[in-house]
């Protein structure tokens, strides 16, 4: 990025029964590791931590009435951010099962350049969620599919009681449907648009509830951007576009520094991104980029949903969760350069039940867990559950009623200790209202 402005670089920023795995990695996190034997410690929480995805049970929670969850974020331990297509944000306790919705400001007069030029279709959701790192901060879509709203966020007194998000400012200046948003401090946010801009905003600069003023603005790719992460341990920003191309940043100093022309180039629309590693999904692969090599393409893995399309990415470890168009989970182990296989962890059923992607009533998973269920497994896959669809619609009733429909697995993200999985998602066939929100643990 081109510029005058730098952005200053931060400082380091009810009780259940549990599976052994589980029980260790959350025994790792409460000890200190000052001690001699933390080194150990880690490493064997780590070991157990890989384990998990086979362990995993699903908990489906109500979401009638919503349309597609597009996007999903932790704001701790109990309460997570929810971002839907109706363009409603909610805040879930995984424990009450209360959902909170969180009112948007209305939408604010737009300045007319802005409304000459903004896309006419109005209600793509929210797409993003993004948490500032000392979590005081939230950032999602608007009131304008083409805003990004940020919320601050205050603590209560009360132990399990959700947390309070009053509008902050509405970021206004991107042309297009907002498909990113990366906090690089806890004042400084990038975003990331349709209209293949990358903008860097400074919150703190601004008293005003409506920012007209990006520190900086830059046609960033040829094509949309459709994804846009921050790592704090290397200062980087990437973003990936419809373009087939990767991009690394230096916010700092506002350019970029490397690009990578990707080998495939169909429906790239999630990337994940640590201090090490990036993958990318595409509509049959993940491709694993390296930011520290000269040739930054390391390997492309095939999807175990073929052209379904990978859907959304996170790193665990070594391993990296996959979630499908199909409404599949599965689990890449970068160890073991293979996926992990999940079906030995499984009891099996002789009256097995649906097939993936059918759509099964409660308690008719193929296969079972002590306390609880886990989805149906084919593949060495988990098949997230029936959601919720709107049967009434007449797309449905002329189209889609003979059908099996999927739930895709639009966003995931584990927790703090890495050892709870919330996943959102909807039908993936267009024009088909439905939502799914489960949590797997």
């Amino acid at each position: 990025m081109n510029g005058s402005r730098a952005v200053p670089c931060p400082a380091d920023a009810g009780a259940e029964a549990l599976h052994p795995a589980q029980e260790w990695v959350r025994t790792f996190h409460t000890r200190s590791l000052s001690h001699a034997g933390a080194q150990s410690l880690l490493q064997a929480a780590r070991a157990l931590r890989r384990r998990l995805p086979g362990v995993l049970r699903e908990q489906e929670f109500n979401c009638k009435d919503l349309d597609k969850a597009f996007a999903c974020q932790w704001v701790d331990g109990e309460h997570v951010l929810i971002g839907t297509k109706c363009n409603q944000l909610l805040c879930l306790n995984i424990s009450s099962q209360l959902q909170i919705k969180i009112p948007l400001p209305d939408r604010p007069g737009r300045p007319a350049i802005l409304e000459a030029v903004s896309t006419p279709y109005k209600h793509c959701g929210m797409h993003c969620i993004a948490v500032s790192p000392d979590g005081q901060r939230i950032a999602t879509g608007g009131h304008d599919p083409s805003d990004c709203q940020v919320f601050d966020v205050s603590e209560t007194n009360n132990r399990g009681q959700a947390p309070s998000f009053t509008p902050g400012q509405t970021l206004m200046g991107h042309q297009d449907w907002l498909f990113g948003a990366s906090w690089i401090t806890e004042q400084h946010i990038a975003t990331a648009s349709r209209d293949k801009t990358i903008k860097l905003w400074d919150v703190g600069a601004c008293q005003d509830a409506i920012n007209l003023d990006p520190v900086e603005s830059v046609e960033a790719h040829e094509g949309k951007v459709r994804a846009l992460s921050f790592c704090h341990q290397t200062r980087q920003l990437a973003s990936l576009s419809s373009d087939a191309t990767v991009k690394i940043w230096d916010p700092h100093i506002q350019r970029s520094t490397e690009q990578v022309n990707l080998p495939l180039d169909k429906e790239l629309v999630c990337m994940a991104m640590r201090s090490d590693l990036l993958a990318i999904g595409s509509n049959s692969h993940i491709m694993f980029l390296d930011p520290r090599l000269p040739r930054m393409l390391t390997r492309v893995v095939e999807s175990l949903d073929g052209s379904q399309g990978v859907r959304s990415l996170c790193f665990q470890d070594e391993l990296v969760s996959c979630g499908s168009g199909r409404g599949h989970l599965f689990f890449y182990d970068l160890r073991a350069s293979a996926y992990m296989p999940l079906s030995h962890e499984i009891e099996s059923k002789a009256d097995a039940g649906p097939k993936p992607g059918q759509w099964h009533a409660p308690g008719t998973c193929e296969g079972r867990l002590r306390n609880g269920r886990l989805g149906s497994c084919e593949r060495d896959c988990l098949q997230i559950g029936k959601g919720w669809l709107w049967t009434e619609d007449r797309i449905y009733r002329e189209i889609f009623a003979h059908e099996m429909i999927y739930n895709a697995c639009y966003a995931h993200a584990w927790d703090s200790t890495q050892t709870k999985l919330m996943c959102v998602g909807g039908p993936l066939a267009f024009g088909l209202t439905g939502c799914y929100i489960g949590l797997w643990h």
